[in-house]
């Protein structure tokens, strides 16, 4: 039996793919990412062209998998759109030939912890989450009683400086007591790309990779004195986040920083696995 699951986001769009072997073996299909900046459309409520066009690629790829259980998911950019803009956010729906189940915050963080805690299996008790995104930054503090989610209201596309002013609320319990930080979504995982000078995106290489708070650091300044075109040649680092990747990370390090973390795990698996993982437990 073949799940197909989708994560709508402010930046990028991604699909996974998956099939279930007789035996209950989750078999990987494949993943595809399209840097679409739904956010972009949160501005007069039209579609852009990156938009369609990634909500079309990822229909014609579900279509020829032909999966039995398919999920989509938005999160604060479809929020945002449906709130906003109702006729656009039925178009998006019509256009990726789906209906689009908009997250909460906290399903968001609870779906992401699950993607997270598959991929990366052995944890600490006490852990803290965060998923820097487009639109949102979530910080989910996961225990073995309780799973809290802070969505802050800046991300990497939406950046600005006064709003990391948000992140001073990660430096109180119980966040500031997680025993270990992960990183995960498309900053942390661009972050392990470029610090491995990866030519192509290889999640077995950044999977469990432990970076410094000092790394990131020392990489947004060398990154803040490079032009956009050539950041845009930096090996791990997709063109298209040549723009977002400094305010990204400057939202990563800052909320290490309130946290008093010294180092982040990065894990290649977050929303969209859990997503998968949700979709085919239910099944």
């Amino acid at each position: 039996m073949k799940f197909a699951a989708i994560d709508l986001g402010t930046q990028t769009f991604r699909l996974a793919l998956a099939k279930v072997g007789e035996k209950g073996v989750v078999v990987p299909m494949g993943t595809y990412l399209y840097n679409a900046r739904l956010g972009n459309s949160l501005l007069d409520g039209r579609l852009g062209p990156e938009v369609t066009k990634g909500l079309q690629e990822i229909r014609a790829s579900v279509e020829s998998h032909k999966p039995a259980n398919v999920s989509a998911c938005g999160t604060e950019a479809v929020r945002r759109l449906r709130e906003r803009f109702t006729e656009a956010f039925s178009e998006l729906s019509n256009i990726l030939g789906e209906k689009v189940r908009v997250l909460t915050p906290e399903e968001e963080g609870w779906l992401t912890s699950l993607g997270v805690k598959t991929s990366l299996g052995s944890l600490q008790p006490e852990l803290l989450i965060l998923d820097v995104g487009g639109g949102s930054t979530e910080a989910i503090f996961c225990s073995s009683s309780e799973t809290i989610v802070r969505s802050i209201p800046i991300g990497a596309v939406n950046f600005n400086k006064d709003g990391l002013k948000a992140l001073s609320s990660l430096s109180t319990p119980p966040f500031s007591r997680a025993e270990e930080v992960v990183a995960t979504g498309g900053t942390a995982t661009t972050l392990g790309s470029m610090l491995k000078g990866l030519s192509s995106y290889r999640p077995d290489e950044i999977r469990g990779m432990c970076v410094e708070m000092d790394e990131i650091e020392h990489l947004i300044t060398r990154l803040a004195s490079m032009s956009l075109e050539e950041r845009r040649r930096i090996p791990g680092l997709e063109p298209e986040r040549a723009d977002i990747i400094i305010p990204g990370l400057e939202i990563l390090l800052n909320a290490g920083r309130y946290i008093g973390a010294m180092s982040v795990t990065i894990s290649d698996g977050g929303l969209l696995m859990g997503i998968l993982v949700d979709l085919i437990k239910k099944e």
